[in-house]
């Protein structure tokens, strides 16, 4: 969770997208191979392929200018799997390259320049609509969120980790009065059990 301080919009836009991505990130920390393709809720949806997903949401066409086409839904829809031959870590790797790249081009935009929306025809929306690039990094955040909300679900699912923990072991923060790092030992403890104390 942000600490409140003073921040100009583009700071706290980029801070909250960064935060968002963080709690993605985390939900895959100390992961097995086996356990990041887990899906244990009635989608299809992983810890692994949210990981993916969300690299494919912060390269963003307009950050790679592979502007997307209707043709595209196919490279959409696989960005939602680790696919045959790509592992967690090299994931893992992806999704920190562009999480900082991300933070770079957020922190020198303009929330005011117009931008060209590319068109998302998963959501029936073809062509490209003018906004402002305000729009487009608020939709980041509420992307990043609603997937870093996917994430904790299923990875409590995998073994009953939540995402503080989780966090506060990914970035080797200590613990305090009201929870402690995850650890390998105390999930074995738990053996998967999500009624279990965390």
């Amino acid at each position: 969770m942000l600490n409140p301080a003073p921040m100009t919009e583009t700071e706290a836009l980029a801070a909250y997208i960064d935060e968002q991505a963080g709690a993605i990130f985390a939900a895959a920390h100390g992961l097995t191979e086996e356990q990041a393709r887990r899906a244990p809720c009635r989608s299809t949806l992983s810890v692994g392929g949210l990981l993916k997903h969300a690299t494919f949401v912060m390269r963003g066409p307009d950050r790679d200018h592979d502007h997307l086409t209707d043709a595209d839904f196919k490279t959409f829809i696989e960005s939602f799997a680790l696919g045959v031959g790509e592992s967690l870590e090299v994931a893992r790797q992806a999704f920190r390259k562009a999480r900082s790249d991300l933070r770079v081009s957020v922190l020198a935009s303009d929330p005011d320049a117009a931008i060209d929306v590319p068109s998302a025809p998963w959501h029936g929306r073809f062509g490209t609509r003018a906004a402002t690039a305000r729009f487009q990094l608020l939709h980041l955040v509420e992307e990043l969120a609603r997937h870093a909300g996917h994430a904790d679900i299923i990875r409590e699912q995998v073994d009953g980790a939540g995402a503080g923990p989780l966090m506060l072991a990914e970035e080797d923060l200590p613990g305090n009065d009201f929870m402690a790092p995850w650890t390998a030992e105390a999930a074995t403890a738990t053996d998967g059990d999500v009624s279990a104390p965390r």
